[in-house]
């Protein structure tokens, strides 16, 4: 199974960002990605990074994508649209919106806790895997009341 990592998702839930600079936070990252799992991919947003970044680097081990032209979330959704086999790619993050709609075209899901914790093995997909259970959001995930009046002329 292939392992995709939301990178500074990551960074911000195991709280490496904000303790020390941040080059020595990315680097504590990928050393517990190489120990989890060596052939994961960690996705970087790198819309502010210095010039002269390559696009895709092996860094202690690792394989990393720093996305300079987008976010890293639509590179991850990328890599799981143009997958021929979506249910054999595992999404690790915590971003409500980026599992749910990785699991949508096919993938896994796991929150970045759990991955870590777990040593990085992902589970093979068991029986039932390709029906695909997407997260339960509701009305206040997005900021919305319970009920909305589609009538309302306020509404445009």
């Amino acid at each position: 199974m292939d392992v995709l990592i939301d990178g500074h998702n990551a960074l911000h839930r195991l709280g490496l960002w904000g303790k020390g600079d941040h080059e020595q936070a990315r680097r504590t990252l990928l050393s517990k990605v190489r120990r989890a799992a060596p052939e994961a991919i960690v996705f970087f947003d790198a819309r502010d990074a210095p010039a002269g970044i390559p696009r895709r680097a092996r860094e202690d081990g690792v394989r990393v994508v720093y996305c300079s032209r987008r976010e890293a979330d639509a590179e991850i959704l990328d890599r799981v649209r143009n997958s021929s086999l979506a249910q054999g790619l595992l999404v690790v993050t915590d971003d409500r919106e980026l599992a749910g709609r990785a699991q949508q075209l096919g993938a896994r899901h796991e929150a970045v806790a759990e991955f870590f914790e777990a040593g990085g093995a992902p589970l093979e997909p068991g029986p039932g895997a390709d029906s695909v259970e997407l997260p339960k959001f509701k009305a206040e995930d997005f900021d919305l009341p319970d009920e909305i009046d589609l009538e309302d002329p306020d509404l445009d």
